[in-house]
């Protein structure tokens, strides 16, 4: 898929070749009791995880398949949380009004060479959040 501006300054993508310019994106519901809870969306460059198609992306953690088969290691992420209005193809998948407020949270895994390795955002409704991180330092 070719990217969007938006994910190639993101991922800070500028090869010209079409490999350097590929993007996968992959797009996950999760559901919690028959309900969507939350959707996950992730970007990874071709260059980064070239084997990707041949992986279940929905059943393991992305972080996991990318630290097991990945080309670059994640070395640092960086984490936003905010509340955001739901719009779109979102509002659709989770099955409420445009514009409700849904938690949204950001991740940009980075590299030992501090260049972004893939990126993704969590969109989530409900009541109740819980949100716990743990970070270690990968050697």
């Amino acid at each position: 898929k070719k990217p969007s501006e938006e994910m190639r300054s993101v991922l800070q993508l500028n090869g010209n070749g079409e490999e350097d310019n590929t993007i996968y994106t992959i797009l996950c519901k999760r559901v919690v009791n028959g309900e969507t809870a939350y959707i996950e969306e992730s970007y990874v460059p071709l260059s980064v995880f070239p084997d990707i198609e041949d992986e279940d992306v929905c059943r393991k953690p992305f972080y996991d398949l990318i630290q097991e088969k990945g080309v670059k290691k994640i070395f640092k992420v960086v984490q936003t949380i905010e509340v955001s209005e739901v719009r779109g193809e979102a509002a659709a998948l989770l099955k409420v009004n445009e514009g409700a407020s849904g938690l949204l949270l950001h991740r940009l895994l980075i590299g030992s060479d501090s260049s972004p390795i893939a990126y993704t955002r969590l969109l989530g409704m409900g009541k109740k959040y819980k949100l716990m991180t743990e970070f270690e330092r990968i050697k």
